[in-house]
């Protein structure tokens, strides 16, 4: 419940700026800004999963009453995290003019304003690396209360920052992504502190030898192919359809799929909270992991078919109340398509977790690695023929191929 409150309440509150951010910047402007609270929101994605190899291990050292070395799995996490936030960081920098320039397809007249933008955002990358750090070991002790109050606080100055500083002073895409960045500061700042409450002696001298601080990076870096890959195979198609079609189209696709994608705030959340609680049982108590598991993806199921049934009836309304009725009829064919994607992305949850939380993370990050190589052609050709339809459709046949090969291979490991 605090796992689906800390990602549902900051996107409730900001789906009330999206009116006025959408009349003050224009449909085109708009549209980079989706792509901004993509970058900004889950650039901790780029932490190359570290965050979630510091839960898994923290999670199995508590339970194999290993608490000394828990001082070491933490501050490895930290200095490496923060190292890679840095890294990407100025790679995005680098990248901002031909992002702006050529790959976009900005109109002239805001390319600048997108570089700058651009510019300013990578600067909240490598606090949002480090932040997944932290959390990641907040969330081995099970502190998801105060986690998701952190997230809520962030997740909220996500949205309301932008909205405050164009309404107090005007300004363009750049103004939003000081505030952006200023967002990530904060959720810095409160992960820092947090840190400092867990339970473990943070005085100790204990470091982890280099053949298990190299096991932590092994680990991270099989969890970052799935989390770098991940969120690209997620929210790439965006770009393209910014490359393909113009970036003018892209807010007609971005706008439902980011109020679509909420219902898997949900499988998210139970991922979030089995994480660490599978990855202790799963050393001392295995038949009780496989039953939690089922019992998971059974009411995981039964939920998500729920939610996407009513979203099918609930989401022009809700579109045309937002935007417009133009707005809702062009997303209309896109929104369909959609919903049956998000069920499986939604169930792909559970097995995806569970097998990062038994150590299974070659698998994942190969399958995905495969995916993507498959995706982008078949994107690309149903973005020509279909144009946003097919970006959903493509999108969708990823997400059910996803879904079936985890599945066989939890099983084929649990049988």
């Amino acid at each position: 419940m605090w796992n689906m409150l800390g990602a549902f309440l900051p996107i409730a509150i900001g789906a009330l700026s999206v009116p006025y951010l959408l009349r003050h910047l224009g449909i085109e402007r708009f549209g980079i800004l989706t792509l901004l609270w993509t970058i900004v929101g889950y650039a901790s994605l780029f932490d190359l999963g570290l965050g979630r190899a510091a839960t898994q291990q923290i999670a199995s050292r508590i339970a194999l009453g290993k608490e000394a070395d828990i001082a070491g799995v933490i501050s490895t996490a930290t200095l490496l995290t923060t190292i890679i936030g840095v890294v990407f960081g100025l790679l995005l920098a680098g990248c901002s003019g031909l992002l702006a320039g050529r790959v976009l397809h900005v109109s002239a007249a805001n390319v600048a304003d997108v570089r700058e933008a651009l510019l300013i955002v990578s600067l909240g990358i490598p606090m949002a690396t480090l932040s997944n750090g932290l959390r990641g070991a907040a969330e081995a002790f099970r502190r998801f209360a105060d986690v998701n109050l952190v997230k809520i606080i962030t997740g909220t100055a996500i949205f309301l920052l932008p909205l405050c500083g164009t309404w107090i002073w005007g300004g363009g895409l750049a103004t939003v992504a000081i505030m952006l960045v200023c967002a990530r500061l904060l959720g810095l700042l409160l992960f820092m502190r947090l840190r400092r409450q867990l339970p473990y002696d943070q005085t100790s001298l204990v470091r982890l030898s280099a053949s298990e601080s190299r096991g932590i990076a092994l680990t991270g870096l099989w969890m970052s192919i799935s989390g770098v890959i991940s969120p690209l195979l997620i929210y790439m198609d965006r770009f393209l359809i910014a490359n393909i079609l113009g970036a003018v189209n892209v807010a007609y696709y971005t706008t439902p799929f980011e109020i679509l994608v909420r219902l898997l705030i949900l499988p998210a959340a139970i991922g979030s909270s089995l994480f660490p609680r599978f990855s202790a049982q799963y050393s001392t108590e295995p038949h009780q992991a496989r039953q939690l598991f089922t019992t998971l993806v059974k009411r995981t199921a039964l939920i998500m078919a729920a939610l996407c049934m009513g979203c099918a009836f609930l989401i022009h309304p809700v579109l045309t109340y937002f935007a417009s009725p133009e707005f809702a009829n062009r997303s209309d064919p896109v929104v369909y398509v959609l919903l049956i994607g998000i069920f499986f992305n939604g169930l792909a949850n559970i097995p995806y977790t569970a097998l990062h939380s038994i150590g299974s993370v070659r698998f994942t990050g190969a399958l995905h690695v495969t995916e993507l190589i498959c995706y982008v052609p078949v994107l690309v050709v149903l973005l020509k023929t279909l144009g946003l339809p097919g970006a959903a459709l493509a999108w969708t046949l990823r997400t059910a191929a996803d879904c079936g090969f985890l599945f066989a291979k939890y099983w084929r490991l649990n049988r």
